[in-house]
């Protein structure tokens, strides 16, 4: 749902340990490969989800739509994932001293598929670790690490962390959009995003980076990045 906060409340209650457990609004898993035009998730509404560890140290990271198998076409298209309105919707409230807790809209790691992300709005994320490691306190709003990828037209905004990890570029505690392609094969077409009011609220290290859109990927091949208002 995309209204009020903690309809969905997942706790990890071990009191003791060195854990990291994961939720995922909707998880492809799938390890086939198929027609691009088949597989497509479109027109959901994800949100009110918060997450919480009865240890501090422990985390509990939140995907809103993840891929998380063998690499294969995707489209993503008209889902929102939070919300409009409310503060919140989406949110990690562990401070996980101790392990990597990360929030992502839409998220796909992997290096040969090929995904569009297209007219999606991802608004109201959350992430309250107030980790000190670099790159082990993140909020994203689209990550991925494909070496062809199309992300256009979507709405990412009110993305906030109190990490105090001080990483930068596709590592920074708060990204708006982050590729990361490493193939010398691939492809970018990332425009006509709207990207705006992110935020690191974390008062303890001075070094915190906040990015709109990291691209850190190859210059041959065919990459555009255009149009974006950040």
């Amino acid at each position: 749902s995309s209204a009020g906060t903690g309809s969905v409340v997942v706790s990890n209650t071990l009191a003791t340990g060195t854990t990291t457990a994961s939720v995922y609004g909707i998880r492809d898993a799938a390890s086939t490969t198929i027609n691009p035009s088949v597989r497509l998730i479109q027109f959901n509404r994800i949100g009110s989800v918060t997450t919480n560890a009865t240890n501090t140290t422990n985390a509990v990271s939140i995907y809103g739509i993840a891929k998380t198998n063998t690499a294969s076409p995707w489209n993503v298209r008209n889902n929102l994932i939070g919300s409009q309105t409310q503060a919140g919707s989406i949110q990690a409230s562990s401070a996980a001293t101790a392990n990597a807790q990360y929030v992502a809209g839409i998220y796909y790691s992997g290096t040969d598929g090929i995904i569009t992300i297209e007219n999606d709005t991802i608004a109201n994320l959350v992430n309250n670790t107030t980790n000190a490691t670099d790159n082990a306190g993140r909020v994203h709003g689209v990550y991925t690490s494909l070496n062809r990828n199309t992300i256009t037209s979507n709405i990412i905004r009110d993305l906030y962390s109190s990490s105090q990890n001080g990483a930068i570029g596709v590592n920074a505690s708060v990204v708006g959009i982050s590729a990361s392609p490493t193939g010398t094969a691939s492809s970018q077409l990332i425009n006509r995003n709207l990207i705006y009011n992110l935020r690191n609220t974390s008062t303890v290290n001075a070094s915190v980076r906040v990015a709109g859109l990291v691209y850190s990927g190859p210059l041959t091949g065919s990459q555009e990045i255009s149009r974006n208002f950040i």
